[in-house]
């Protein structure tokens, strides 16, 4: 097995599965089970556009690579789309895509740089918004608290979310809440004994409430180890899930909230229910799932109040 990606899955697993006891070592075969389940294409369906990704791990390089298929040839990798870049610790350095319309993404033609210190923690994420010709710069401040961390980010991406945003992680690096100057915004989280989210509850320019259910019948996994993998090792941070493209959002407007089409809990059904000026609103999304033959996951259709928005399929 390639050095990079034992490196990166070994960091994988000690951190989402044995995050209370950060020093132990996975065994061989739990590295293995982990190389079987990374998907070597994927199949992005969004209303009239579908897109086919073939997936390159460059252990050499310290990157993973999207590429746009074309399936009239024989060559899987036609046109970089989407890389990832990783220091020799793990931690994601660099994100670009390439990718006009596509849905997902934080922005269809650009990059972000991620500084980090000597302790890996984020100093800036620099943003190149090549589409709109837009930079900006996000500055990062950790401050460790009575049992967690407290991580603030000052700045943001493409005037969209300027000001200081804290949040709140508990030691388990779940997310319990954030706080924003910009419209004193505001939101706490939930979590059921699993550590699936439960609820959301946002207070700001509107007050919203996100509900959560997992009806799927389909067991827990370990962890979502294809995101994780791919945001590297500090991946629960709010402000890297933009860099995960294969995602499902209810509304923006009211929740900003990612679900991964490979969430390990499957989420079945998301739920707002708030209240802007001038009224209140109730929008649900539900998300179904198919496995393949070998138990993994191969299909995720996303339905928002019941109209198809998006399907995702992944081969391995």
């Amino acid at each position: 097995m390639p050095k990079l990606l034992i490196s990166l899955l070994i960091i994988l697993i000690s951190v989402s599965v044995t995050s209370c006891n950060k020093g132990d070592e996975p065994k061989p075969d739990q590295v293995d089970s982990i190389k079987a389940v990374l998907p070597k294409q994927i199949i992005w369906n969004q209303d009239v556009l579908t897109t086919v990704f073939s997936v390159k791990y460059d252990t050499s390089n310290y990157r993973i690579e999207f590429y746009e298929d074309d399936t009239t040839n024989s060559n899987p990798f036609d046109r970089l789309a989407i890389t990832y870049a990783y220091n020799k610790d793990g931690y994601l350095i660099g994100f670009d895509t390439d990718i006009p319309g596509f849905w997902g993404s934080i922005f269809d033609n650009g990059s972000a740089t991620i500084k980090r210190d000597a302790d890996n923690k984020i100093i800036y994420i620099a943003y190149d918004d090549r589409h709109f010709n837009e930079k900006d710069t996000s500055f990062y401040n950790y401050e460790s608290v009575n049992r967690g961390t407290n991580i603030s980010s000052i700045g943001g991406y493409n005037g969209y979310f300027e000001g200081t945003t804290v949040y709140n992680y508990d030691a388990d690096y779940k997310l319990l809440a954030y706080s924003s100057d910009m419209g004193q915004s505001t939101a706490t989280f939930s979590y059921n004994r699993n550590n699936s989210v439960q609820q959301i509850i946002s207070h700001g320019f509107v007050d919203n409430q996100s509900e959560f259910s997992y009806t799927s019948g389909i067991p827990d996994e370990q962890a979502d180890r294809f995101y994780e993998l791919l945001l590297g090792k500090d991946y629960y941070l709010w402000d890297l899930s933009d860099f995960f493209p294969f995602s499902f959002y209810l509304d923006p407007d009211y929740d900003n909230y990612l679900i991964s089409a490979t969430n390990q809990f499957h989420v079945t059904k998301m739920k707002d229910t708030h209240q802007p000026d001038g009224g209140s609103g109730v929008e649900e999304a539900t998300i179904n799932y198919e496995l393949n033959e070998d138990g993994l996951l191969s299909h995720a259709i996303f339905k928002i109040d019941g109209e198809l928005e998006g399907d995702i399929k992944l081969k391995y």
